[in-house]
């Protein structure tokens, strides 16, 4: 899940992982900043689950801490990643989340959409790669 996300319907999803784990090797975590939620409708067009809470956020820290994983896969991106691809200033409470696991422990591969462009580069010793809406990559 990332923003715009009906939450009331994803978490009875069959494919929704949930907030954040391991799958198949790979970390994952849900969660992006909705920048236009002024414009939008709670519980309709926006929710306030998009992002995980503090609590939710510090378990996924600690278990990212230990699992170390060599493939990360995230809705959002690193504060650090978004200010060198996007010019992005702004700090949300998920990209500091992963700021900080990314300050924790450096993937082989990290990959992300919400910004939806298609960008593969090498930066901070790791290969990020953002894909476009609707894009896919093979791991």
């Amino acid at each position: 899940g990332g923003n715009h996300d009906n939450y009331d319907v994803i978490k009875d999803s069959p494919h929704n992982l949930g907030d954040f784990g391991m799958w198949e090797g790979m970390f994952y975590a849900r969660g992006a900043d909705s920048i236009d939620k002024q414009f939008r409708v709670e519980g309709v067009s926006w929710w306030k689950e998009e992002q995980m809470n503090w609590g939710q956020q510090n378990t996924c820290l600690n278990t990212y801490a230990q699992e170390k994983p060599e493939v990360v896969v995230t809705h959002d991106c690193p504060q650090s990643v978004a200010l060198e691809f996007f010019g992005i200033t702004d700090m949300s409470s998920t990209r500091s989340l992963l700021q900080e696991m990314f300050a924790q422990h450096a993937p082989k591969l990290w990959v992300f959409g919400h910004h939806h462009k298609k960008i593969k580069q090498n930066i901070f010793g790791v290969r990020f790669v953002c894909l476009p809406e609707l894009g896919y990559i093979d791991i």
